[in-house]
């Protein structure tokens, strides 16, 4: 019982305090300057998203959809973050294996495919337009 309580406090600290930083961060930035970077740099954008994608925390895909749904993201953007983001699953890969090399491979072919579908699907909507 006494593991499990202290697994269970150990990753509600960690999320508490990734919320705390991403609340923290969109305050101190603001939504609009975040809304301003992402329509300027098409390309860019999806890569950013995808490393705010790999955040072990289920509430980027929240936020994720909000800021696509308020018109903040395209969505590329949106693909590359939801697809990268594995909520508390690359915690519990680190976690549970050991192989750090192992580990990094599957990070970059998760951020890799999710980075290069929001890409493609950018791509896709500027020839269409």
């Amino acid at each position: 019982f006494l593991s499990a309580l202290r697994h269970t406090l150990k990753i509600a600290i960690l999320l508490i305090g990734v919320g705390f930083a991403l609340n923290l961060l969109f305050e101190l930035v603001g939504t609009e300057n975040i809304s301003r970077l992402f329509v300027r740099l098409p390309i860019v954008s999806e890569l950013i998203i995808g490393l705010f994608g790999l955040i072990p925390n289920c509430s980027v895909s929240v936020i994720l959809t909000q800021f696509y749904l308020e018109g903040i993201l395209s969505v590329g953007c949106l693909f590359s973050g939801l697809l990268a983001n594995a909520g508390i699953g690359l915690l519990v890969l680190v976690r549970n294996n050991k192989n750090p090399r192992e580990n990094a491979a599957i990070i970059a072919v998760l951020y890799g495919l999710s980075s290069v579908t929001g890409i493609l699907i950018t791509l896709g909507q500027m020839i269409l337009k």
